[in-house]
């Protein structure tokens, strides 16, 4: 009796300050509205479960975690950690400067501890779950079950054995939300002022996804707004202190810096407020059919992020959010889940496509924690089933535990990255190949972090200049991206750098050719000399073309082990391109490799020697309709590369054959129709298909959209030139 009316008394409390409809239930002794007004057994048992989903998922992390450097920016983080430099913008000072204490742990490479301490981050994510779980009068097997499932859904658990920023902005997400839901039940000065503080430091790694989400802190805080508005200049001056880690930045080692030395507080800003990637920030080529694919995209993701059992639990736990927790807490929830996601996507002008895909996944960690939440709340529903009253507790334990083993079993494979030294081994084959007191240019994120790793952390080759194309995170640079804003004026740069180079009797090498000569190649004074894997850059070519079949050897073991899925699966996009160098190497010494008959970029390569040196055009269109078709995925400019490859070998093909004029302009005619409308989709002097079908309608009088044309390529030298003697002959 007196149990009863203790309940009442905190179910009336409740709903007169809290805004919560709901009388906690009695079998749940655990939950209670105030962390420090709970019996010292139940803060105990949230404690225990806190440290048991903790040190699991930890575990789990260090057996799954590489060895070495992986793809993106894992690289760039390793080494600015190694270094305590500064990454891409806005910076990440707390994450470098803590990911320095890590360097220091007495076992595995600097690239295991790095990624451990996202692996720590994650644990620590995932345990917080479990005890938001119990604030929302979840018993210990639901709370352990939206822990433990979180920990291996499959997005979260990638971003757990890398080093990258979103395990730690998912640890201060979840972190926040548990200090917004003691403050919901009953507010505190002291721990708004803790609340400020953290919220501060969140805003030091990953502000723009903390923003997004600050809705959901904003929902849980609105029935006392008044005692929040009171608190508030301690709660600002809190925040204020706890982005003091920016002014780190100043204090950065030269050797890593993204862009260069912060010089002033105008620095500081702007590289804050992330102004380099202002005009990165919308892609002309997106349509609101992307923005739709994208937020599919994300709703498949989440049903089966913890594999196929969790779903059904989901669904439930969303559904009785209102009917469970109340108004104020089921809003929060819901506008935590649709931060990053709907409302993120909204917002987003990207065309949807196999790299951008993958590149957004990582921002909906957030919202694959609510629905871990959810999956909790579904499966406690569940267990309340008439059939099961008897013994609820067993029923979800039992079921937890087969949900959360097929979630392990789900998500093994593409997150078990132990063996997955790809990345070190390519930059490891380059940089000992290369000559004494060679330069090298990187170019971008697929290859420019596994060889920062290798030169700066792993120290390999030394004596080799390090320098990308595009101007950054290494100390030697072309140019400053900050001053240096055209392309003409890079191009420049980059052309009297290179010179200088060669005067010092060095000879320089780049992972690609030079980026700012692509729609312009004549404009660049030297020549290239291909060694497969990179590009020699010279005044004049050699005698005789160098011998890499000891390099291409060496190329064949790491495609053996690519071939037999040896390598993980993460960041296709980007490993393509490494492997792309390597079936060029391949091609160059005339070495067969079954990955040419899997691979597209492989297919591509192989397409030089049959279609180049054989003069094969048949089979050279055989490979490019099926690379055709592979290409769709990808973002539009492979497609349109590949459909450049396609357009001119059926130009050739038709040309070689023995037609009729009639006939080959009608073959003609077909080329340009089934690439036409790809080439109209991106306008830009870099769209190389939209020029080589100007350069055919120039020869041939084809069925050609002149005025599309010169709406979207009139500005590019090039084009124009060509439009304008196609009107002349016209």
């Amino acid at each position: 009796m007196a149990k009863r009316k203790r309940t009442a008394s905190l179910a009336s409390k409740t709903k007169a300050g809290k805004g919560v409809a709901e009388t906690p239930p009695a079998a749940n002794p655990a939950w209670s509205p105030s962390w420090a007004a709970e019996p010292a057994a139940a803060r105990a048992t949230q404690l225990r479960a806190f440290f048991a989903v903790f040190f699991s998922a930890t575990l789990l992390y260090a057996m799954t975690a590489p060895n070495y450097v992986t793809m993106e920016d894992a690289g760039e983080f390793i080494a600015s950690a190694y270094k305590r430099g500064i990454p891409h913008p806005p910076g990440y000072p707390l994450y470098t400067w803590i990911g320095h204490l890590f360097t220091h742990l007495p076992f595995g490479t600097v690239a295991y501890r790095v990624h451990m301490f996202s692996a720590v981050c994650a644990a620590a994510a995932a345990g917080l779950v479990t005890l938001i779980a119990f604030r929302l009068r979840l018993g210990w097997a639901s709370a352990g079950l939206a822990g433990l499932a979180f920990a291996c859904s499959r997005t979260f658990w990638s971003q757990a054995v890398i080093a990258e920023v979103y395990a730690l902005n998912a640890f201060f997400f979840f972190l926040l939300m548990w200090l917004a839901l003691l403050l919901h039940e009953r507010f505190d000065r002291r721990l708004f002022w803790l609340f400020g503080f953290v919220y501060g430091l969140s805003l030091t790694n990953h502000w723009p996804l903390i923003g997004l989400a600050s809705g959901a802190f904003l929902v849980l805080l609105l029935p006392h707004w008044k005692e929040t508005l009171r608190a508030l200049p301690i709660g600002l001056a809190a925040g204020v202190l706890g982005l003091s880690p920016y002014l780190l930045l100043f204090k950065a080692d030269p050797e890593i810096m993204f862009l260069g030395p912060m010089r002033d507080l105008n620095d500081l800003w702007s590289y804050v407020m992330r102004k380099e990637y202002a005009s990165d920030a919308v892609q002309s080529t997106a349509t609101p059919l992307d923005g739709a694919r994208f937020a599919l995209d994300f709703l498949g993701r989440a049903a089966l992020e913890m594999g196929p059992f969790a779903a059904p639990f989901v669904a439930i736990g969303s559904w009785r959010a209102f009917a469970d927790h109340g108004r104020w807490i089921a809003l929060a929830l819901l506008a935590s889940f649709a931060s990053s996601s709907v409302i993120l996507l909204f917002f987003l002008r990207f065309e949807f496509n196999s790299l951008t895909q993958v590149v957004f996944a990582v921002f909906h960690l957030v919202p694959f924690g609510i629905a871990a939440l959810w999956a909790g709340c579904g499966l406690r529903w569940f267990a309340r089933r008439p059939r099961l009253a008897a013994a609820p507790e067993a029923a979800v334990a039992a079921a937890a535990a087969v949900v959360i083993a097929q979630a392990l079993a789900w998500n093994w494979k593409a997150n078990n990255l132990r063996g997955d030294d790809f990345p070190y081994e390519f930059a490891k084959l380059a940089l000992e190949s290369l000559p004494p007191n060679a330069v090298f240019l990187g170019w971008a994120d697929p290859d420019v972090g596994p060889f920062v790793y290798a030169s700066v952390v792993e120290r390999i080759r030394p004596d080799v200049v390090m320098s990308t194309q595009t101007g950054v995170i290494l100390p030697v640079k072309i140019y400053d991206r900050r001053v240096v804003r055209t392309d003409r004026a890079r191009a420049e740069r980059t052309v009297g750098a290179i010179r200088q180079w060669l005067r010092e009797g060095r000879r320089v090498f780049s992972i690609r050719r030079l980026y700012y000569f692509t729609t312009a190649p004549e404009r660049l004074p030297f020549q290239y000399v291909n060694h497969g894997i990179y590009e020699e850059i010279v005044e004049s070519p050699p005698a005789a073309p160098p011998d890499n079949r000891p390099l291409a050897e060496k190329a064949v073991k790491i495609l053996d082990k690519f071939a037999a899925d040896g390598y993980g699966a993460q960041w296709g996009y980007h490993r393509d391109f490494l492997i792309n160098r390597l079936c060029r190497l391949l091609v160059k010494n005339g070495i067969q490799h079954g990955v040419f008959d899997t691979h597209r970029d492989c297919k591509l390569m192989r397409l030089e020697k049959v279609r180049d040196r054989d003069k094969d055009y048949a089979a050279a269109d055989r490979i490019l309709i099926d690379v055709l078709s592979l290409s769709e995925p990808l973002p539009l400019q492979d497609q349109i590369e590949s459909a450049r490859h396609f357009f001119i070998n059926r130009i050739q093909l038709v040309g070689a054959t023995p037609l009729t004029g009639a006939e080959k302009l009608v073959k003609y005619q077909e080329a340009v129709d089934r690439v036409e409308a790809l080439a109209l989709k991106v306008p830009g002097c870099s769209n190389l298909l939209a020029l080589g079908i100007l350069e055919a309608r120039k020869q041939v009088p084809l069925r050609v959209d002149l005025e599309r044309m010169a709406r979207l390529f009139g500005k590019c030298p090039r084009h124009k030139e060509l439009l304008a003697e196609i009107r002349k002959r016209t």
